[in-house]
């Protein structure tokens, strides 16, 4: 059961934001300094921005700067939503699917704003 609502849950999160919002707004591929990246990553774990487990920042911090894939290298919007929810994949299906959620809102709040 537990495996089912896990990848009940994956099915679900990938069609949700935040590529489709950022995608919408036309700005997921704008490239971001690492001065802005680390910012948005301050802002949602350590000024609480962000309804996630704080524990997280330093692995996005790193999956970010230091990317497994090659095509999240980029320093773009895109790669730093994709480096929360990579994050987001050592939480439970529950926790992992509402920060999921609430990343497209908080990422779309912030980088509507610069644009």
């Amino acid at each position: 059961m537990t495996s089912q609502l896990a990848e009940a849950q994956r099915e679900l999160a990938s069609r949700l934001l935040p590529h489709d919002s950022l995608g919408d707004l036309g700005i997921g591929r704008s490239e971001l300094t690492d001065v802005t990246a680390k910012v948005v990553i301050y802002e949602a774990f350590v000024e609480g921005k962000l309804e996630a487990p704080k524990h997280l920042a330093r692995t996005v911090h790193d999956l970010y700067f230091e990317p497994r894939y090659e095509e999240f290298r980029s320093r773009t919007i895109w790669s730093l939503s994709k480096a929360f929810t990579s994050a987001f994949k050592e939480l439970d299906p529950i926790p992992q699917f509402r920060a999921t959620a609430k990343l497209g809102e908080f990422l779309e709040a912030r980088f509507s704003q610069a644009f």
